[in-house]
């Protein structure tokens, strides 16, 4: 009894002290019902809200979800419909704003049965009208007003900043309208491009002259807070941020009256600026760029935020006390953006900094950064091709893997290519996670209007490129490559044509052979069709631009593809054989192929891969192996197709079913239209019907799968031929003083004998100094 009584009495401090028994989840992330929509948020009478293009949502505090409150298509004033751009409050007054032909400003409130609007002011568009788009509907005259970038409200004032399509600067105007009056004023302060309310009538800003950030390289790139005073339009500076802001693609920034502090999005980050100068990391964010619409950040609950990004919405804490305790540091973080957020969902207790601003030239420069801890780097991402991974696992800097089963079994399960790179001397030390080919590219449809076959070697390309150069290339119909390809750039693919083959058959990689000179004398005899390629159009001629890719090119060179590209070429290839698909997908080169050096030499393509691993010097290892192993775990199905062999079931889009049904609905309007209708109507009506069955049959080709069957078994067969080329290979051409000996070989100054000579030289010397 005396135990029972102890339990009751601390539970009703608890609760007298205002803790919580189960407290919910600081942090948490909302999955957003349509992506890349640019929404924003706002607050309205203590309830926390999210609109798109489509429908305004309400947050579920309970659920950790937003929820439909009305359909924004179906809004309507004095019985027409009205499309709002977006929601802005001040206070417990709710505008809703559209910056169109009309530019508009309502009164809203939101209730039971939605929304509803009332007190319609026309804004004041003078200063607008010389930024406008116009053009001509073949009945009138049409002018769109600009949308502005970002937005406030200060007593009683809608302050916009604006960027119009034919301005000469990048940097935005500020213009505010009275939503008492509709009257506007374009203010004359220069380089906002973001703001906020502060205090006293005032706007906080941040500027920065983009127009010198661009074409200046020592323009102090950090932007300014400033106070901006819209009564006397100056702009008082508060000081600089500490460095250059990443990631905060709407300029979303709030102000907090309480610690008299700017919060700001950066990259994978909130901050909190304070007035004197001194910054603080209050929240981490799992991407680097936010993409929103107006009004992507706003107070919630609890000293939380929400942010909009491109598809959910991060509810944050904004205490640093709060922020995780276990973090890990990523040098070279480029990789799949979606794929960092889901491995960030699974740790949440773990802060993730990527290293964005560094750069290491050489293995032996990121050596010594990793052994002096300067950094703190745990986690590595980099290309084999890019950097010397081997030397770094010979010289101990990276971490043994085999003790994580979830990293061994994913090893033994991808591609051979993908894990001999990773291991050395029988030892894990890094996993893939991410890949792409880098085939030549063929334009299928062209080889089968002019009967050619498809190159089976490097003699076959130049065969193909004699017959193009001596039939074709005068009549203007076709172009041999679309980006006017050199003939250094074409001797260079010859180069990596090359070394592949010494690759695959484990040669040492020489130029002193039969088959290089070979390759080479061929590739110089096509030297004078690179003299007549036609030159790319100017792109400030628009209908030249038009016509140029309208043209057929039969090659295309370097392209890093995936399966998603072979994939669609598939799927635009069967509509166009039945006459549906646009043109331009006949004009481009799409399909991958692999070749051999010459005939009765084996097949090759390259591929290229970034790879993970961990610094041997980390002082949090076990967190970075979970890392690695929530990597391997949170891979989408289309990445587990590219990286496992045994993955072949094609992938249907995730919403082809729901759309297809909602189509299908649609034959019942059209067939009761046919059977009302009469004479012409009738035959109208008739075609109309026709014409949207064929839509649907044609989405149904086009739309069902994300990845098809005949993509996956094109990948895989690539994938046979794959070779990926390590940072020792790549030297050839990658070298500084190798590539000099190639710009002399270019320019006369060597002949081709010369040049095998000398190169082979230096590639052993270079060899010998890695040692």
């Amino acid at each position: 009894m005396k135990k029972l009584l102890t339990i009751i009495i601390a539970l009703v401090m608890m609760i007298g002290s205002g803790a919580s028994i189960a407290e919910e989840p600081t942090n948490f992330d909302i999955k957003l019902p349509t992506e890349y929509a640019m929404g924003g948020v706002f607050t309205y009478k203590d309830n926390y809200y999210y609109y798109d293009y489509s429908n305004l949502y309400v947050f579920d505090e309970n659920a950790n979800d937003i929820k439909i409150v009305a359909d924004l298509r179906n809004i309507t004033y004095d019985g027409e419909t009205v499309r709002i751009q977006f929601f802005i409050n001040d206070g417990d007054k709710l505008y809703a704003i559209t910056f169109r032909e009309d530019c508009v400003s309502y009164s809203a409130t939101i209730g039971d049965n939605g929304i509803s609007l009332s007190n319609r002011l026309k804004l004041d568009t003078k200063d607008l009208e010389k930024i406008a788009q116009s053009y001509n509907s073949g009945y009138e005259e049409l002018c769109y007003m600009p949308s502005p970038q970002s937005a406030t409200i200060v007593d009683g004032k809608l302050y916009c900043l604006f960027n119009g399509d034919y301005q000469v600067t990048q940097n935005l105007i500020l213009i505010g309208f009275g939503l008492a009056t509709g009257e506007s004023r374009q203010y004359e302060s220069e380089f906002m491009f973001a703001i906020c309310p502060y205090k006293d009538g005032k706007l906080l800003a941040l500027t920065m002259d983009y127009d010198k950030l661009f074409s200046s390289a020592d323009y102090d790139n950090r932007p300014t807070l400033c106070v901006f005073n819209p009564e006397n339009d100056t702009l008082e500076e508060i000081g600089k941020l500490d460095k250059a802001m990443h990631g905060n693609m709407f300029g979303g920034m709030l102000y907090e009256e309480d610690k008299d502090a700017l919060l700001y999005v950066d990259s994978y980050s909130v901050m909190r600026r304070f007035m004197d100068g001194t910054t603080e990391k209050c929240a981490y964010l799992p991407n680097q760029h936010i993409w929103a619409g107006l009004n992507g950040i706003a107070h919630i609950a609890g000293g939380r935020i929400a942010i909009v990004d491109s598809a959910e919405i991060y509810v944050r804490s904004t205490d640093p006390a709060k922020l995780p305790k276990k973090s890990l540091t990523v040098f070279g973080g480029f990789y799949d953006d979606e794929l960092k957020k889901a491995v960030a969902r699974k740790m949440p207790d773990v802060a993730v900094n990527f290293l964005e601003d560094k750069w290491f030239s050489s293995a032996q420069e990121l050596g010594q950064a990793l052994i002096s801890g300067e950094d703190g780097i745990d986690l590595l991402i980099l290309s084999p091709s890019w950097m010397d991974t081997n030397s770094l696992f010979k010289k101990g800097y990276a971490e043994g893997l085999n003790t994580s089963e979830t990293i061994t079994q994913y090893m033994d399960s991808i591609y051979p290519v993908l894990k001999k790179t990773g291991v050395f001397e029988g030892k894990i030390y890094a996993i893939p996670i991410e890949l792409n080919i880098v085939p030549v590219l063929y334009n299928e449809i062209v080889f089968e209007e002019l009967k050619i076959n498809k190159p089976e070697n490097f003699f076959d390309l130049c065969d193909v490129m004699q017959k193009w150069n001596d039939e074709y290339a005068d009549d203007g119909e076709y172009l041999l490559t679309r980006n006017s390809m050199r003939y250094e750039e074409f001797f260079s693919y010859m180069l990596h044509a090359y070394m592949l083959d010494r690759i695959g058959t484990g040669e040492d990689i020489v130029l002193d052979t039969p088959l290089f000179r070979e390759m080479a004398q061929r590739c110089e005899s096509l030297k004078h069709i690179f003299d007549n390629i036609e030159a790319e159009p100017d792109y400030n001629d628009m209908e030249a631009v038009d016509e140029y890719y309208n043209r057929k090119a039969l090659f295309s060179f370097n392209n890093y593809t995936s399966i998603e590209n072979i994939s669609q070429y598939y799927i635009q290839y069967s509509t166009y054989k039945d006459g549906e698909a646009d043109s331009w997908f006949a004009a481009e080169p799409s399909v991958p192929f692999a070749m051999a050096a010459k005939e009765g030499l084996g097949k090759f393509i390259p591929i290229n891969a970034q790879y993970a691993f961990i610094n041997s010097q980390s002082s949090n290892k076990e967190t970075a192996i979970e890392y690695l192993e929530n990597l391997i775990q949170s891979f989408n199905d289309i990445k587990q197709i590219e990286l496992y062999p045994d993955k072949n079931e094609p992938i249907i889009n995730d919403d082809y079913e729901k759309s297809l049904s909602e189509m299908e609905k649609g034959i019942e309007s059209f067939e009761k239209t046919v059977e009302k209708a009469e004479g012409a109507e009738k035959t109208a009506a008739e075609e109309n019907l026709k014409n949207y069955i064929s839509f649907i049959e044609r989405y149904k080709k086009s739309s069902k799968y994300k990845i098809t069957e005949e993509a996956i078994k094109k990948y895989q067969e690539l994938m046979q031929c794959a070779i990926l080329p390590e940072f020792s290979n790549s030297t050839l051409v990658t070298q500084r003083d190798l590539s000099g000996l190639l710009s002399r070989y270019y320019n006369g100054q060597l002949s081709l004998k010369q040049y095998i000579k000398e190169a082979d030289s230096k590639f052993k010397l270079i060899e010998l100094e890695g040692q």
